[in-house]
């Protein structure tokens, strides 16, 4: 099948920005070599400890790039769950480009001058922007049903929907990003209005995690409970959510708790990032959560196959694709049953069915 140009434009850009991805882990890994190197240095427990957080990091890396790698040969080799990977991968790249957004205008940034700053603050925005318009041109470009015709659909994609398979992966990588969270130096997270942080934020993620794997894996498998079960797990999210906003100063506890006993956000910049990062998630997460409640409460029927034909109609529809093929077929005549049945004995004359 020939491959649509749009489709290998996406599968370069997924082959390039992995590569990128790859380069940058290889180069943060060098200066964590760097920071090592100077161990004998004053202040070494400080250096060992960034070091040890750029290797981190680094390492987290490598986790999209290879995902990007997967999905360009997935686009390349026009399957169907590329799509819903690339849609993901889209809506991720819009969250960043928001995420990049708010950090070019809120947040402060250290400069020799206003007008260096200023420089600064209109390179963050074109690349939130160009960001924003990549992750648009793939949601606007594989929701179209002319491009999704062309990939080949295989177990079970043709009744389970789109949008519920979109929803399985988004709940596989939620549970993934959870389990990072819990893995961290210095965890924290708002839960219901609740500052939780240190041992407390480290179950709380993992409990997360684990709902949002089951729950994932579920409408991956078009479960008949993962319906029900989503929609009470994506109703907590945007209450949660919403909980952050109706609490008194709740971003304020949540970034005060975070910020103590953290050396990362000592100083102020760190800290007002901080919180414009954490106003961003609060309503990317009633804004992620109502997508999610809107498909799964439409697409509630892809959860309760059909009842299973008649005997007679079963049989009927297992003859049909025999029927069709022998009528396609070089003038062979149909079998005087199957002749009676349309309305035509062998003789050629016109028979009425009787009751």
């Amino acid at each position: 099948m020939r491959r649509p140009g749009g489709v290998v434009a996406v599968a370069v850009l997924d082959f390039v920005g992995s590569g990128l991805l790859v380069a940058l882990t290889g180069l943060m890994m060098l200066g964590a070599v760097v920071q090592l190197a100077a161990g004998a240095q004053p202040g070494a427990p400080t250096q060992a400890y960034r070091a040890g957080q750029m290797m981190a990091v680094s390492l987290l890396y490598l986790l999209p790039a290879a995902w990007g790698i997967l999905t360009a040969i997935g686009l390349l080799r026009m399957r169907l769950w590329s799509i819903a990977s690339t849609v993901v991968f889209a809506y991720l790249l819009v969250c960043a480009a928001a995420g990049m957004g708010i950090a070019a205008v809120w947040t402060p940034i250290p400069a020799p001058s206003p007008q260096f700053e200023l420089v600064m603050r209109l390179v963050m925005g074109a690349a939130a922007l160009i960001v924003a318009a990549v992750g648009v041109w793939w949601l606007v470009y594989f929701f179209q049903r002319p491009v999704r015709a062309q990939f080949s659909a295989s177990g079970g994609w043709a009744r389970r929907p789109l949008s519920i398979s979109l929803l399985g992966w988004v709940g596989v990588i939620a549970a993934c990003g959870c389990a990072v969270g819990a893995l961290i130096p210095h965890p924290f997270l708002t839960f219901f209005g609740w500052p939780a942080s240190g041992a407390h934020a480290r179950v709380v993620f993992l409990l997360i995690a684990a709902a949002q794997m089951a729950v994932g894996w579920a409408l991956l498998r078009l479960k008949s409970w993962a319906g029900n079960a989503g929609l009470v797990l994506y109703g907590l999210t945007v209450a949660n959510s919403l909980a952050t906003w109706l609490v008194p100063r709740g971003l304020e506890q949540t970034v005060a708790r975070a910020s103590a006993g953290n050396p990362a956000l000592t100083n102020v910049s760190a800290r007002a990032m901080l919180f414009a990062f954490s106003v961003m998630g609060s309503v990317s997460g009633i804004i992620t959560g109502l997508i999610c409640l809107y498909f799964l409460w439409t697409r509630r029927e892809a959860f309760h196959p059909p009842p299973p034909l008649p005997p007679v109609e079963a049989e009927q529809a297992a003859n049909f694709p025999v029927l069709v093929a022998q009528e396609a077929g070089a003038g062979e005549p149909l079998p005087p049953s199957a002749q009676v049945e349309s309305g035509e004995d062998p003789g050629g004359n016109e028979t009425v069915p009787t009751a």
